[in-house]
């Protein structure tokens, strides 16, 4: 009996952990940056035409620790009204709303000096870079923003009239 109690904690153990994967995919959010690992030049002049920067507002809600595995950046950003998604046209979110939702996202970096000096609570404004080719994507840089900073996560509503 004491197996089956514990078989039946696996599971819902496994939904917790796997919740915010599910997440991640139901918002069509892209794949997290591939590792620098000395591709060519030509896989980088192919991709950098494909590449979109977004200038972004957002709160630091977790940053990287060294002692904890599983922490990453994650920042709890603002809607982004023009976000391209993968086809190559402005995102219209589940809300029917043009562009990225405000919510909470892991956010992997390829320059490590980018999180200096970044804390938990911080307000940030940063450049959130985009790689449609690779499907990739990443935070370029990071500045503090003034702590008294307003950032609107609301839930942006379709304009009447808008087509869906």
């Amino acid at each position: 009996m004491q197996g089956s109690t514990h078989c039946a904690r696996v599971p819902l153990a496994a939904c917790f952990l796997l919740a915010p994967l599910w997440l991640l995919a139901g918002c069509d959010q892209p794949q997290a940056a591939p590792a620098d690992d000395g591709a060519s030049a030509e896989t980088s002049e192919t991709s950098s035409a494909e590449l979109r920067e977004y200038r972004v507002r957002g709160q630091v809600a977790m940053v990287p620790d060294a002692s904890s595995p599983m922490s990453e950046l994650q920042i709890h950003h603002e809607h982004i009204p023009d976000f391209v998604g993968w086809d190559g046209k402005v995102h219209m979110n589940s809300d029917g709303v043009p562009g990225m939702k405000a919510m909470t996202m892991p956010f992997p970096v390829k320059d490590p000096s980018v999180l200096d000096g970044l804390s938990v609570g911080d307000k940030i404004e940063f450049t959130l870079v985009t790689d449609l080719t690779a499907k990739a994507y990443w935070l370029k840089e990071a500045s503090p923003l003034p702590a008294d900073t307003v950032l609107d996560f609301g839930t942006k509503t379709a304009q009447p009239g808008a087509a869906p």
